[in-house]
């Protein structure tokens, strides 16, 4: 999914009804989110209607595939080899796992009737309260961080 145009959020202030935290979107931060990498994810197309259900199985769908993503992940880190100088990681599964995990989320997504535009300001609200977390900064990762002993 492409950003949003960020000159269309310049002074807005987000507000989501359950996060006690208020994302200011200021111009230093619509600056640095033009340079920051992104990945392409295109389109995804929505399974037909009579398939979507506004209930929680559609939800548990999406939690369903993120725990195979979480499997195929630990598949790839175990499979690691370094070979002449090189990292070798085998993908394969964990490439098709995060692929059912992008059509299950595009299709709760459309039982819900989320659409683009909704997904392009949360993408930026997101972005922006990760930036002041300091996730696009180089350093420990915040609440990730694991001591590599354990």
């Amino acid at each position: 999914m492409a950003q949003a145009d960020r000159t269309e959020f310049k002074g807005w202030l987000f507000d989501r009804d359950n996060d006690d935290m208020r994302v200011g979107v200021y111009d230093q931060c619509l600056m640095r989110m033009d340079t920051l990498p992104a990945l392409e994810l295109g389109a995804w197309p929505i399974f037909h209607s009579s398939h979507q259900r506004l209930d929680k199985w559609q939800a548990l769908k999406v939690l369903e595939e993120a725990a195979e993503v979480v499997d195929a992940a630990k598949d790839a880190i175990r499979s690691v080899t370094v070979l002449d100088g090189r990292t070798l990681v085998n993908r394969a599964h964990l490439v098709d796992e995060i692929a059912d995990l992008l059509q299950t989320t595009t299709n709760l997504c459309a039982a819900f009737g989320i659409n683009a535009a909704e997904l392009k300001i949360a993408n930026t609200e997101c972005t922006i309260k990760n930036m002041k977390r300091g996730m696009f900064d180089e350093g420990l990762r915040t609440h990730m961080h694991r001591e590599e002993n354990t």
